[in-house]
This record gives C-alpha cells, sequence and structure tokens, in this order.
C-alpha cells in the first residue's frame, strides 16, 4: 500500500524545484503562521516572526523536517495533538518497505483542489527509533526518489490522481498522511514519464517502481491532465492561450470545411500528444490520412515551422513514409508576407488567412 504525505509549504533553497531544502523566505514565514508546528513557540521561524520579521531569517537551518525533507528525505508521521491520545505517536500501517510515498504540498493562498505533488520516493526503511518526537518515520531509498521541478509539480495535482472517499469533497483535513493504491500511484508515474527528459530524474523515476509498464504504451496520444498542462505551460509560456487565438482555433475546428477537409472522423483539439511531448493545436482524423493544423495570428512564421515538424511527427506516428501524401499540414493565420506564402508552398504547407470579427 502506497501513501501520500503532507507537507507545509517550503521553499528553501528551492531553485527550480519547489524546496524543502532550507528555511523559508521571509514571505513563506509568514503565510506560514497558521500551520500548528510553525507557530510553536519554540520554533525559530515563530521567535522570528514574534520580533516584527527583524533582521535576517533564521540561520539555523532545520527549525522544522520539512526544511530537510528533500535533504535527508525521510518524514514523520507526527504525534496525536488532542484526544485521549495526545502526545502518542500516530502509526501507519499496511506501509511496508518498497512501497511508494508521494510527497504533496499546498501553494501559499491556494486551496485544497490545488494540492499538489513535489517530490515522490521508495521508502526503504519504517523507522520508529524517534517516535517520542516525530511518529513513524518513512525514510528514502538511496536512489529511487525524485524532487520534482516547480514546472512539473505546479501542474501535478494530487487530487487528479487520489479519489476520495464516494461522496467526500478534497478535503484533506487531520493528519499528515493517507493511504493511496498501485493505480493511483502508477498513474503518477505514467505522467512523469512523458514529462521528465533529464538522464537522473529518468532513472531515479524508473527505479521507484520498475514493475509499473507506460500505461499509454498502446495509446500515445492519451493525454494525462498533468501532462496536457505543462505541455500546454510549455507551448504558449507562462501568460497562457491569447484570447484570439483560442477563438481562431475553436472556430477552425469547427469549420473543417474552410481547410477543404472531409470525411472527419475525429477532431483532436490540443489533445493529440506526440512523443517528442509536441502538441499540436488541432489534429482531423480523416477517413484516409491526418491533417494537423497549426494556428497562429499575428506572427505566422513560427507556426510554418511547426508545421513541417507535426507532418513528420504525423507520419512517424502512423508508421508512414515522411512525404506519405495523406497526411497534410495548415498554417491558419490573420495575414502572410508573400515571402511566407513561398516558405509554406515550398515545404507543402496548406496556408489559410482567416480574421475573426
Amino acid at each position: 500500500m502506497d501513501v501520500a504525505l503532507k507537507a507545509t509549504y517550503n521553499d528553501g533553497n528551492k531553485g527550480n524545484f519547489i524546496g524543502f531544502k532550507g528555511v523559508c523566505t521571509r514571505d513563506t514565514i509568514v503565510s506560514n503562521m497558521d500551520k500548528v508546528n510553525c507557530s510553536l513557540p519554540s520554533n525559530p521561524c515563530k521567535i522570528f516572526y514574534d520580533s516584527g520579521l527583524n533582521g535576517p531569517v533564521p540561520s539555523k537551518s532545520e527549525p522544522c523536517y520539512e526544511s530537510r525533507l528533500f535533504i535527508d528525505w525521510k518524514f514523520g508521521a507526527g504525534m496525536y495533538h488532542n484526544g485521549s491520545r495526545k502526545g502518542q505517536p500516530i502509526p501507519i500501517i499496511g506501509v511496508k518497505p518498497g512501497d511508494l510515498a508521494v510527497v504533496t504540498t499546498r501553494f501559499p493562498g491556494e486551496t485544497e483542489e490545488n494540492r499538489i505533488i513535489a517530490g515522490i520516493f521508495k521508502i526503504a526503511q519504517i523507522d520508529n527509533t524517534q517516535q517520542s518526537t516525530m511518529g513513524t518515520m518513512l525514510v528514502a531509498d538511496k536512489v529511487a526518489r525524485l524532487e520534482l521541478t516547480e514546472e512539473i509539480a505546479r501542474q501535478l495535482k494530487y487530487w487528479d490522481y487520489h479519489n476520495p472517499v464516494m461522496g467526500k469533497r478534497k478535503e484533506w483535513h487531520e493528519g499528515l498522511f493517507r493511504y493511496m493504491k498501485e493505480d493511483e500511484t502508477d498513474a503518477i508515474l505514467n505522467a512523469l514519464r512523458q514529462l521528465i527528459v533529464d538522464e537522473d530524474s529518468r532513472t531515479a523515476l524508473e527505479n521507484l517502481r520498475q514493475t509499473s509498464p507506460p500505461r499509454n504504451g498502446s495509446n500515445p496520444t492519451k493525454l494525462d491532465p498533468a501532462v496536457k498542462r505543462v505541455l500546454l505551460n510549455r507551448k504558449y509560456g507562462p501568460g497562457g492561450e491569447g484570447k484570439e487565438h483560442r477563438k481562431l482555433k475553436d472556430w477552425v475546428a469547427n469549420h473543417s470545411d474552410f481547410l477543404g477537409l472531409q470525411d472527419v472522423i475525429d477532431i483532436e483539439i490540443e489533445e493529440h500528444r506526440f512523443p517528442s511531448n509536441d502538441l499540436p493545436d488541432i489534429v482531423f482524423k480523416l477517413k484516409n490520412g491526418w491533417a494537423a493544423v497549426e494556428i497562429e495570428t499575428t506572427n505566422p512564421l513560427p507556426g510554418a515551422y511547426q508545421a513541417i515538424k507535426y507532418r513528420s511527427l504525423l507520419c512517424a506516428q502512423q508508421k508512414l513514409n515522411l512525404d506519405d501524401p495523406n497526411v497534410t499540414t495548415f498554417l491558419v493565420a490573420y495575414d502572410f508576407s508573400e515571402d511566407l506564402k513561398d516558405f509554406c508552398q515550398k515545404y507543402q504547407i496548406k496556408a489559410f488567412t482567416k480574421k475573426m470579427p
């Protein structure tokens, strides 16, 4: 049985990742003062907060175990704070070495629905020697542990993978952990397989659970929600897709006759993922072929190069020759220069002009 862990957000030494490697910044210390452990009178961050945030942030490297979570790779189940068992360690039942632990957190100001996954590790040891202060401690395997970049973590939503009890809302409530089914954690691993590209992280990922086959092996275009969010962020940037771009894209998707396409079987709008992690705006599946469409508004040149790539990717994905006549790419934009028209003609890109009212 796998387990999800509830970590208070920590942005210590985050770099391109989430944090959990040092003392929080001033802003995060302030936002965490409503958390139980952060607000304990003996906590250096609480003392610093009560001083009016005067001087530098606490120099102590480990005011809480979140500040060393991705250094030591350990997580404690905690203690009961109320009731007849107050002060006693909280047991983790049914979890064993070899199971997976998913580290979750919430960014300041975010609701519970937006709880994200910051990291994942294989449990190598369950340590009960610190039960008097930390509860049952889960210790990570040294090679099967993965810290996620902020780009991926922000889009990897915990509640996309863990279904609450029927009739319950997406709320965590009490406790620092909850149990997860293997098919839920396997879905997380399969999403990460589609997103992670650096060699060290991919090695760690495969070490997590080598028996978990890639779920999309038979259907490489099926998009996991987190994968789609990450790819759209990469495609459009942090500002997201522009209003005019979406308006034109939706219109073209609903007017295949504008492109001269016939016998359309299916339409994929930002749903057709290539193994290269390219995400075309629109893909039409036809009775006797395929068509990819790239949408641009005022600057169509990048889209022309994208269209060249999409044609090759479609052919390769369908195991066709790269010049297969039944695979077509289109570029739709507000306007084209004469030079770009010539470019599109030379490389068999069908260029269409359309400006929405």
